[in-house]
């Protein structure tokens, strides 16, 4: 599907066509360009001020999104219980008896170090706070013989203390409270920024959906050629406006055929086909080779010299768009035979061959003849085998060939082209004709002006 860009310049060619042909005027083409380029300028606004709302808007990259790590979980070791002490203690007694006492001594004090000592209540910790560093263990210095007094007055009862907290613990804590603290802000100021970031995207979404909604309603077409439906001819009514739509009726079926030439760079039937098909949708097509025993006859019929040749079946007098194009037809027969300038016939296919041979037809003091001349100086320098002829608007051949307009250029007395052609358009032409050690060069392709 073309968009309304692509349907504008589309239009634009096909009036470039219709006017080389000669179906429109100077004035209706003019016309039509500046219709096309006033709606061209329209888009490129339209164009220019999405690019900046899209170039305002901030982007939401991969580092911008927060993953949740879940606090580390601080490893602690719990208070032992009183019936974790008495079975320690039970233990020791009984290994008083049973093993030698160095042993028994080193297995009292690995089993001793398994319990950690509770810290002073919180009411010990409070009267410190002037002193964080010093750390709350009991005032007499740990003993082996009360131990070993304690072991020979048998198990005692521990009793459970609560509120006491390890002093490993709690230190751990603080730490932990002090990098929370620190990290905080920066925690605060990214999700500030993301903040900010989805409301801006929420507002340039909602700017968005409001010129959605206030943008004009869409515009079906803006000529006949944006209405196209195979083998049907389309009208666009209102065109260029929202109210615009497409209506579509079916057109006379017509004939056509095509006689080819061999091969024929400057011909280019293909597009007289695409033109044809746009006025006349219905067209049936058969192509017909120049040297088959069908395409004799028909040149015989038609006295027809130049190829490709376009024959319309009388139905063409019957289609809707025929009278657009009615003078580019010359009538034969009860059919139509498209103009030779219309059809871009450029093959002369009664002529003999000549290989290695230009001729070049020039009006006397018309500017484009001298430029064209000036052109075909470094085509002349690389191709020096080239058989070149001049001839002007009064020569002979000039009125043979029936050649009207200038400058021409008549490659092997068959193929010609028409107009101003720069050094490396001529090498291509002739090259597709000719075989030549210098058609491997690559020539000017830029048109050369006089005195350059």
């Amino acid at each position: 599907m073309l968009n309304e860009r692509n349907k504008l310049e589309e239009e634009l060619r096909f009036l470039k066509e219709s006017l080389d042909i000669g179906v429109i005027t100077q004035e209706e083409f003019d016309i039509g360009r500046k219709r096309i380029d006033k709606k061209l300028q329209i888009l490129q606004k339209k164009d220019t001020r999405e690019k900046e709302l899209q170039e305002s808007s901030p982007e939401i990259t991969p580092e911008d999104s927060i993953t949740f790590i879940p606090d580390a979980e601080v490893e602690t070791k719990q208070e032992p219980s009183a019936e974790e002490v008495d079975r320690y203690d039970e233990e020791s007694v009984d290994a008083q008896e049973t093993i030698p006492e160095a042993i028994q001594k080193q297995e009292i004090k690995r089993k001793r170090k398994l319990i950690l000592k509770p810290a002073l209540k919180k009411e010990s910790l409070k009267e410190n706070e002037e002193n964080p560093k010093v750390k709350f263990r009991d005032e007499k210095p740990y003993s082996y013989l009360e131990e070993k007094e304690t072991l020979a007055e048998g198990p005692k009862k521990v009793p459970k203390k609560e509120n006491h907290i390890p002093i490993e613990i709690e230190a751990k804590e603080a730490e932990k409270q002090e990098e929370d603290s620190l990290g905080s802000p920066w925690i605060i100021g990214l999700v500030l920024v993301l903040l900010f970031g989805f409301l801006g995207i929420f507002f340039f979404m909602n700017s968005d959906r409001t010129q959605e909604v206030n943008a004009k309603p869409p515009i079906a077409c803006t000529s006949d050629l944006d209405c196209v439906k195979e083998g049907m001819l389309g009208e666009c009514s209102n065109p260029g406006l929202s109210s615009s739509s497409c209506s579509f009726v079916s057109d006379t079926e017509i004939m056509l055929t095509v006689i080819t030439p061999p091969a024929c760079s400057s011909c280019d039937g293909d597009r007289v086909v695409a033109i044809m098909k746009k006025f006349f949708p219905a067209l049936i097509i058969e192509e017909v080779p120049y040297d088959s025993i069908a395409g004799k006859e028909l040149m015989s019929e038609f006295s027809i010299r130049v190829l490709p040749a376009f024959i319309f079946n009388e139905s063409i007098a019957a289609a809707r768009n025929f009278g657009q194009l009615q003078s580019s037809f010359i009538m034969n027969g009860g059919n139509y035979i498209l103009k030779k300038n219309v059809a871009n016939s450029n093959f002369h296919s009664d002529r003999p061959e000549r290989l290695g041979r230009m001729d070049i037809f020039l009006m006397n003091r018309q500017p484009v003849s001298i430029i064209a001349t000036e052109n075909l100086k470094e085509f002349q320098d690389a191709f020096l085998d080239v058989n070149v002829a001049f001839h002007t608007e009064n020569d002979g051949l000039t009125k043979e060939l029936g050649i009207n307009t200038f400058p021409t250029i008549l490659i092997n007395n068959r193929m010609e082209v028409d107009g101003v052609q720069s050094a490396d358009s001529l090498r291509e032409y002739y090259c597709s004709m000719n075989d030549d050690d210098a058609c491997a060069e690559t020539l000017r392709k830029g048109l050369v002006t006089t005195g350059n």
